[in-house]
């Protein structure tokens, strides 16, 4: 579940298709009108206008998606079919960042190439790798850098660290130790 950025209402997935409840009067209303594939991962624009969330159909895979806050029809972002999780807005609303990552065992092994954290141009015009691994992406204040977790070297996985790079995925800084 995520919450607006004003605190009026949250969206959630609850079996495989999202809803936003109104905080106030506790009003649920489903954000989609479509049946044709699941949806997760919802995640709130700054100005609260947009929401977006990822897709997933088991013959044509998924996708990254953006719809108004207050539901009707989405528009895909993502340039190909595959496999995605965790989108989030820039501050301006101009760009999504989110994970890619392979399939195989119970998920479908195609459009598995080239794992990691991507950037798509909100309009869906297009969609770049910025990095070949990182958790929790996110952008800070500014639309300039992304911010992402990722084990410490030598940790066993067991400690995390901040790190951030600009949009290139270059300029990399470890921002803090856990």
């Amino acid at each position: 579940a995520t919450m607006s950025p004003k605190g009026d209402r949250i969206v959630y997935q609850a079996l495989g298709k999202l809803y936003v409840r109104d905080v106030k009067s506790g009003k649920v209303k489903r954000l989609t009108k479509q049946s044709r594939h699941d949806e997760f991962y919802p995640s709130f624009s700054r100005d609260g206008k947009y929401i977006t969330y990822t897709t997933w159909d088991d013959k044509k895979l998924g996708s990254v998606r953006i719809v108004k806050a207050r539901g009707g029809k989405s528009k895909t972002i993502s340039t190909e079919p595959g496999h995605y999780i965790e989108p989030r807005f820039s501050p301006d609303g101009k760009k999504v960042v989110f994970n890619r990552f392979t399939g195989g065992y119970l998920l479908s092994p195609e459009w598995s190439m080239e794992p990691g954290v991507y950037i798509a141009d909100a309009k869906g015009k297009e969609m770049t790798r910025v990095l070949k691994s990182g958790n929790d992406v996110h952008f800070g204040k500014d639309n300039d850098r992304l911010y992402y977790t990722t084990y410490q070297s030598g940790s066993h996985g067991t400690k995390k660290k901040l790190m951030s790079v600009n949009l290139e995925g270059f300029d990399e800084r470890e921002e803090l130790l856990g």
